[in-house]
């Protein structure tokens, strides 16, 4: 592909819209091979598009990818991108105006993003654009939760003359979404929704299912098979693609953990340790603590919390060093530090905005202010820890096994 194969294509798609103004084509497929030309094809491109005199919203729209893309050396302008995507819109391009929705509702302005959809919707049925309507109707963003009016868009987008196979999909799988998380569950329509997305390539549909068997489903052996299998499937789709299986990878051992086969949970977990998943090396450091597949050691439980370095990693630090203080070090180095691993906690459940254990870090922390342990308390406050505006320190131990004699209070 070349730049001047590149132009042809671009006269055939403006020459094909000419007859049918509601004609949908994204820029998915130029912009793919807009990618593989070298710097100096794609500023040859640029100065084509800019040369042309007979304003098109297509071209508009093109003109607009190549600043939010970064082609031909440009830089983001999201003023440059919003004007040509309003000249788009202008000269008769449905996806300029779903585009400026796009560019509002990732500025957070759902309210603008909503109305913009709508318009979109009823001007020229696009069929992304009732996508991203419904979500919003699903989410409560822009507008009030409305569950009738979203399944009724995303049926529209399975209706819709111009969807692509993606668009039906995607409407296919949150109409599953929808059934099954509504009360009470309509779990078997959520099933043949989510099957049925993947006639459409929504691969995405494994993961889902494979949760609804875990989650919804009774505990047999029956929905244990279907549940690895669909887990599994979709492990191939992301490996085939090259997309991140750690997630995944972790999820596999979830399984294994409900169903109390804690050996093969562990295998699972050390391949996803090994991609960096965080989750599931906090989950090791669980597995340790709990004599899950393993034998208990709050030793080796330690050092995977402190690498793991989650909120919930945090928190088991702090409850281990104030309730187990006898089996891991000397009391007054394990309070301090507990006082620090609970404030670590807080600030990580507080970017979460996970409320009740932001309460429960706020009343472990009193606990060691108002009782036996003031004076430690008293040193730990005076330090960094307790800096409001202080980022969290990353974790001392950078070892899979550490020593007690090796922990040290971040200051």
């Amino acid at each position: 592909m070349n730049v001047y194969t590149i132009i042809m294509l671009i006269n055939e798609k403006m020459l094909f819209s000419k007859h049918d103004k509601e004609y949908y084509t994204t820029n998915d497929d130029i912009i793919k091979d807009i990618k593989k030309l070298s710097l100096d094809d794609q500023k040859k491109l640029f100065e084509w598009l800019n040369n042309q005199t007979t304003p098109y919203g297509y071209i508009y729209k093109l003109q607009a990818s190549f600043y939010c893309n970064e082609f031909a050396g440009l830089k983001v302008d999201t003023v440059i991108e919003h004007n040509f995507y309003q000249l788009a819109y202008k000269f008769g391009d449905p996806h300029g105006i779903h585009n400026l929705a796009v560019n509002a509702s990732n500025a957070n302005d759902h309210t603008l993003a909503f109305e913009l959809f709508g318009q979109s919707c009823t001007e020229f049925e696009n069929p992304y654009s009732q996508l991203e309507l419904a979500n919003l109707y699903v989410e409560g963003e822009g507008t009030t939760v409305d569950e009738t009016r979203a399944i009724k868009l995303f049926e529209a987008v399975i209706a819709n003359k111009y969807s692509t196979n993606e668009n039906i999909g995607d409407a296919m799988n949150s109409l599953g979404y929808i059934c099954e998380f509504k009360d009470p569950p309509e779990n078997m329509e959520a099933l043949n929704w989510y099957l049925n997305s993947l006639s459409y390539d929504h691969f995405e549909s494994y993961n889902d299912i494979a949760c609804m068997y875990v989650e919804d489903m009774p505990k047999n052996t029956t929905n244990f098979t279907i549940a690895l299998h669909y887990y599994k499937k979709y492990l191939a789709y992301l490996i085939q693609n090259n997309m991140p299986t750690g997630e995944c990878l972790f999820d596999i051992s979830q399984v294994y953990y409900k169903y109390e086969q804690y050996e093969k949970a562990l295998e699972w977990l050390h391949k996803a340790e090994a991609l960096d998943f965080k989750t599931a090396i906090h989950m090791l450091g669980y597995s340790y603590e709990n004599g899950l597949g393993v034998v208990q050691s709050i030793h080796k439980a330690i050092p995977y919390y402190q690498i793991a370095q989650e909120a919930n990693s945090y928190w088991n630090l702090g409850r281990l060093y104030y309730n187990n203080y006898k089996d891991i070090g000397h009391t007054e180095c394990n309070y301090k530090l507990s006082l620090e691993m609970f404030h670590k906690a807080y600030l990580l459940y507080e970017t979460d905005e996970d409320i009740e254990n932001m309460e429960n870090c706020s009343e472990q922390i009193k606990l060691i202010l108002n009782y036996n342990y003031l004076n430690v308390a008293k040193d730990v406050i005076k330090s960094k820890v307790f800096d409001s505006e202080k980022k969290v320190e990353n974790a001392v131990c950078t070892k899979k096994e550490i020593s007690v004699d090796e922990f040290e209070l971040v200051d």
